[in-house]
């Protein structure tokens, strides 16, 4: 579960909500009072609502000078909270030293307007009243309510899973002013030419190169990203998520401008498909592979042990079986299945169960030790490739002519749960 050392939010002091029934389908107007000082949202519900349902929450925050209503044609979740499941939450800006609907964000120019404490609230009101699952809440917004979502991500990393900012950059004081020890992943659409938001930074924020560096080495997450075009001079980063579960994306538009959500071809789309794969302690499903069963001494005295190197990301694609302790010199190949089992199998134990599949023969060095990288793609796999969700079972069979119970052994077994 992650820790933070949490600012001080203002307490809810007045809240005036109007709830819907199950099956309803429709845009509300909310307000709440945090510190004293009355703020508003709106709360999009989608079809066939139900309150028993624990939904995840998609905040954004409209631009700068904007307003609620207007993050509705910015970026539109309205149809993606219908078909996804999800609660769309649109967060009105109030006067502050950035100017009339403007957000305040901390640091050097911070006018005492408490946002960190508004979305703290509007997360506790929407738990009282909806049951939404408060471990995947999702924060979004676009220029200046782009750049809010990185003090969320910096001052609430406990409470917000993923942001995603577009045609924004992050403030220079608020990469430098917190100690930022908690992951949180995040998706940041931008184009080369955005006037406001300079592709390489300026005085005041910081560069797409350093916030893509900071948020994957925050994050653990691959250093080298894989890259796709998706059309219209549009072209995807993603580093893929390491052993900590939490990965990074930047989605580039060459020539873009100042470009809202609503700009790109499927922006809301891609914002929603990034963040919705994480709760609040990364990847859902995430976390890492585990061995189980036991190993039985071979013909060397020693017993074999399964391992693996890489990730668990389909996207990178890069996960190596490993064993050690096996018989030096001799063959041997790694096998999986969907199931577990502790079954007495030749001089050892069969951990894995189902339909079994074989992977090609390898050959243990002087050591006893053996690899075998696993292309998760090839469609020559018994199971004509792994795909994300999938978790299977892997274990190491090898000869063992020496042994006096039988002419082969196994490793123990290893579970890998297959991530985006």
């Amino acid at each position: 579960m992650r820790t933070t050392t949490r600012r001080a939010i203002g307490a809810v002091a007045a809240l005036a909500l109007t709830t819907a029934g199950a099956g309803a389908q429709q845009l509300l107007s909310k307000n709440i009072s945090v510190g004293g000082v009355a703020r508003s949202y709106l709360v999009y519900l989608p079809v066939n609502f139900d309150p028993s349902e624990a939904m995840p929450a998609m905040f954004f925050f409209h631009g700068g000078g904007g307003t609620a209503n207007g993050g509705l044609f910015e970026c539109d979740h309205r149809p993606l909270a219908d078909a996804e499941r999800f609660i769309a939450v649109y967060p009105q800006a109030i006067d502050s030293v950035s100017g009339s609907n403007c957000w305040d964000c901390l640091g050097d120019y911070y006018g005492g307007v408490d946002e960190v404490g508004f979305l703290s609230a509007m997360i506790d009101a929407l738990e009282a009243d909806y049951a939404i699952d408060t471990r995947r809440v999702y924060a979004g917004g676009y220029s200046l309510g782009g750049s809010i979502v990185y003090d969320f991500a910096a001052y609430l990393p406990d409470r917000v899973a993923a942001i995603a900012p577009v045609a924004a950059n992050m403030w220079e004081w608020t990469l430098s002013d917190v100690n930022w020890t908690t992951p949180v992943a995040c998706v940041h659409l931008l184009g080369t030419n955005d006037f406001y938001a300079p592709y390489n930074g300026n005085a005041y924020s910081i560069s797409t190169d350093d916030q893509n560096a900071h948020f994957v080495g925050l994050n653990g997450a691959e250093a080298s990203p894989t890259v796709e075009s998706l059309g219209g001079n549009v072209t995807r980063y993603t580093w893929a998520p390491g052993t900590g579960c939490h990965g990074h994306q930047h989605i580039v538009r060459q020539g873009g401008g100042h470009d809202a959500p609503a700009d790109y071809a499927a922006g809301p789309q891609w914002l929603w498909d990034f963040v919705s794969q994480y709760d609040i302690d990364g990847v859902i499903g995430c976390s890492g592979p585990s061995t189980y069963c036991q190993t039985a001494p071979n013909s060397s005295g020693t017993g074999a042990l399964i391992g693996w190197s890489g990730s668990t990301s389909v996207s990178a694609n890069d996960l190596t079986l490993l064993v050690d302790g096996a018989t030096p010199g001799l063959p041997g190949l790694f096998f999986f299945g969907p199931g577990q089992t502790l079954t007495p199998f030749g001089a050892g134990f069969r951990c894995v169960d189902g339909q079994l599949s074989r992977l090609p023969v390898v050959f243990c060095d002087s050591a006893g030790s053996a690899a075998y990288a696993l292309d998760l793609t090839n469609p020559a796999l018994p199971t004509a490739g792994i795909a994300v969700g999938e978790t299977w079972n892997f274990q190491f069979w090898y000869r063992d002519p020496q042994d006096p119970v039988a002419p082969f052994n196994l490793s123990d077994g290893l579970t890998v749960s297959f991530t985006p």
